[in-house]
């Protein structure tokens, strides 16, 4: 721990499997990670299968299963009841985050889960190199939407803050809930992240070219009024 109260305290989180009955290191990379709507517990995800909880002092909370393939993407929801994970082998879990057993899995995409994000405490988007993008809800066996548009791998997906309008990139492109698009932009490289000001009337996306292009920033709102 450190001395001084006004330097900040870093920890180093080993992510540990069991083999033979040891823990030992996974050595496997971690490919996301997000912290609890209160700021007290951090979920990450890895390359290893694993989804973990972790607390803010580096004690591991809970594992939340082993995915058949990595875990490329989580989430929590707002109330931080579930948490969200997409996955190598295609599908995407919601799982009980006080119970760390999987409430529903969804199994729509026919490639890899590439990206998840929640509408609602029980709804979310999910993306995948399939090129599609499914909005689902928890309780529902099948998808409330499908939206397809991409002619590539879908990287990225983010709704506004008012969970009305949906970002998604391989491109720059925005769909409204009831599935209309509403404007595309094809950049020079592709685009592999977007999100939203707070406000929900622009959005900025960055390219593989390592740049965050200025022409990627939008008016979404006053687009979608002009006749």
């Amino acid at each position: 721990m450190n001395e001084h109260p006004s330097s900040p305290t870093q920890f180093v989180i080993s992510h540990c499997i069991q083999k033979g009955g040891t823990e030992v290191p996974s050595n496997k990379d971690v490919t996301s990670l997000d912290w609890y709507c209160d700021g007290t517990l951090l979920a990450t995800g890895s390359y290893d299968g694993y989804a973990r909880i972790w607390t803010t002092d580096g004690r591991l909370a809970s594992t939340l299963g082993q995915h058949k393939g990595p875990t490329v993407a989580l989430k929590w929801n707002k109330n931080g009841n579930y948490i969200l994970s997409a996955r190598f082998d295609k599908t995407t879990i919601i799982w009980d985050a006080s119970t760390s057993q999987c409430t529903q899995k969804f199994a729509f995409h026919s490639a890899t889960a590439l990206d998840v994000d929640w509408q609602s405490n029980v709804s979310f988007a999910s993306c995948s190199t399939d090129q599609c993008i499914h909005v689902c809800k928890l309780g529902s066996d099948k998808p409330t939407k499908s939206f397809q548009g991409h002619t590539n791998e879908v990287n990225a997906i983010k709704w506004d803050p008012q969970g009305n309008l949906l970002a998604s990139c391989s491109h720059d492109i925005v769909y409204s809930v009831s599935g209309q698009l509403l404007h595309s932009y094809k950049g020079t490289r592709g685009i592999f992240e977007v999100c939203w000001n707070s406000r929900g009337d622009k959005v900025g996306a960055s390219a593989f070219d390592g740049s965050v292009n200025k022409k990627l920033v939008f008016m979404i709102r006053k687009r979608k009024s002009t006749p």
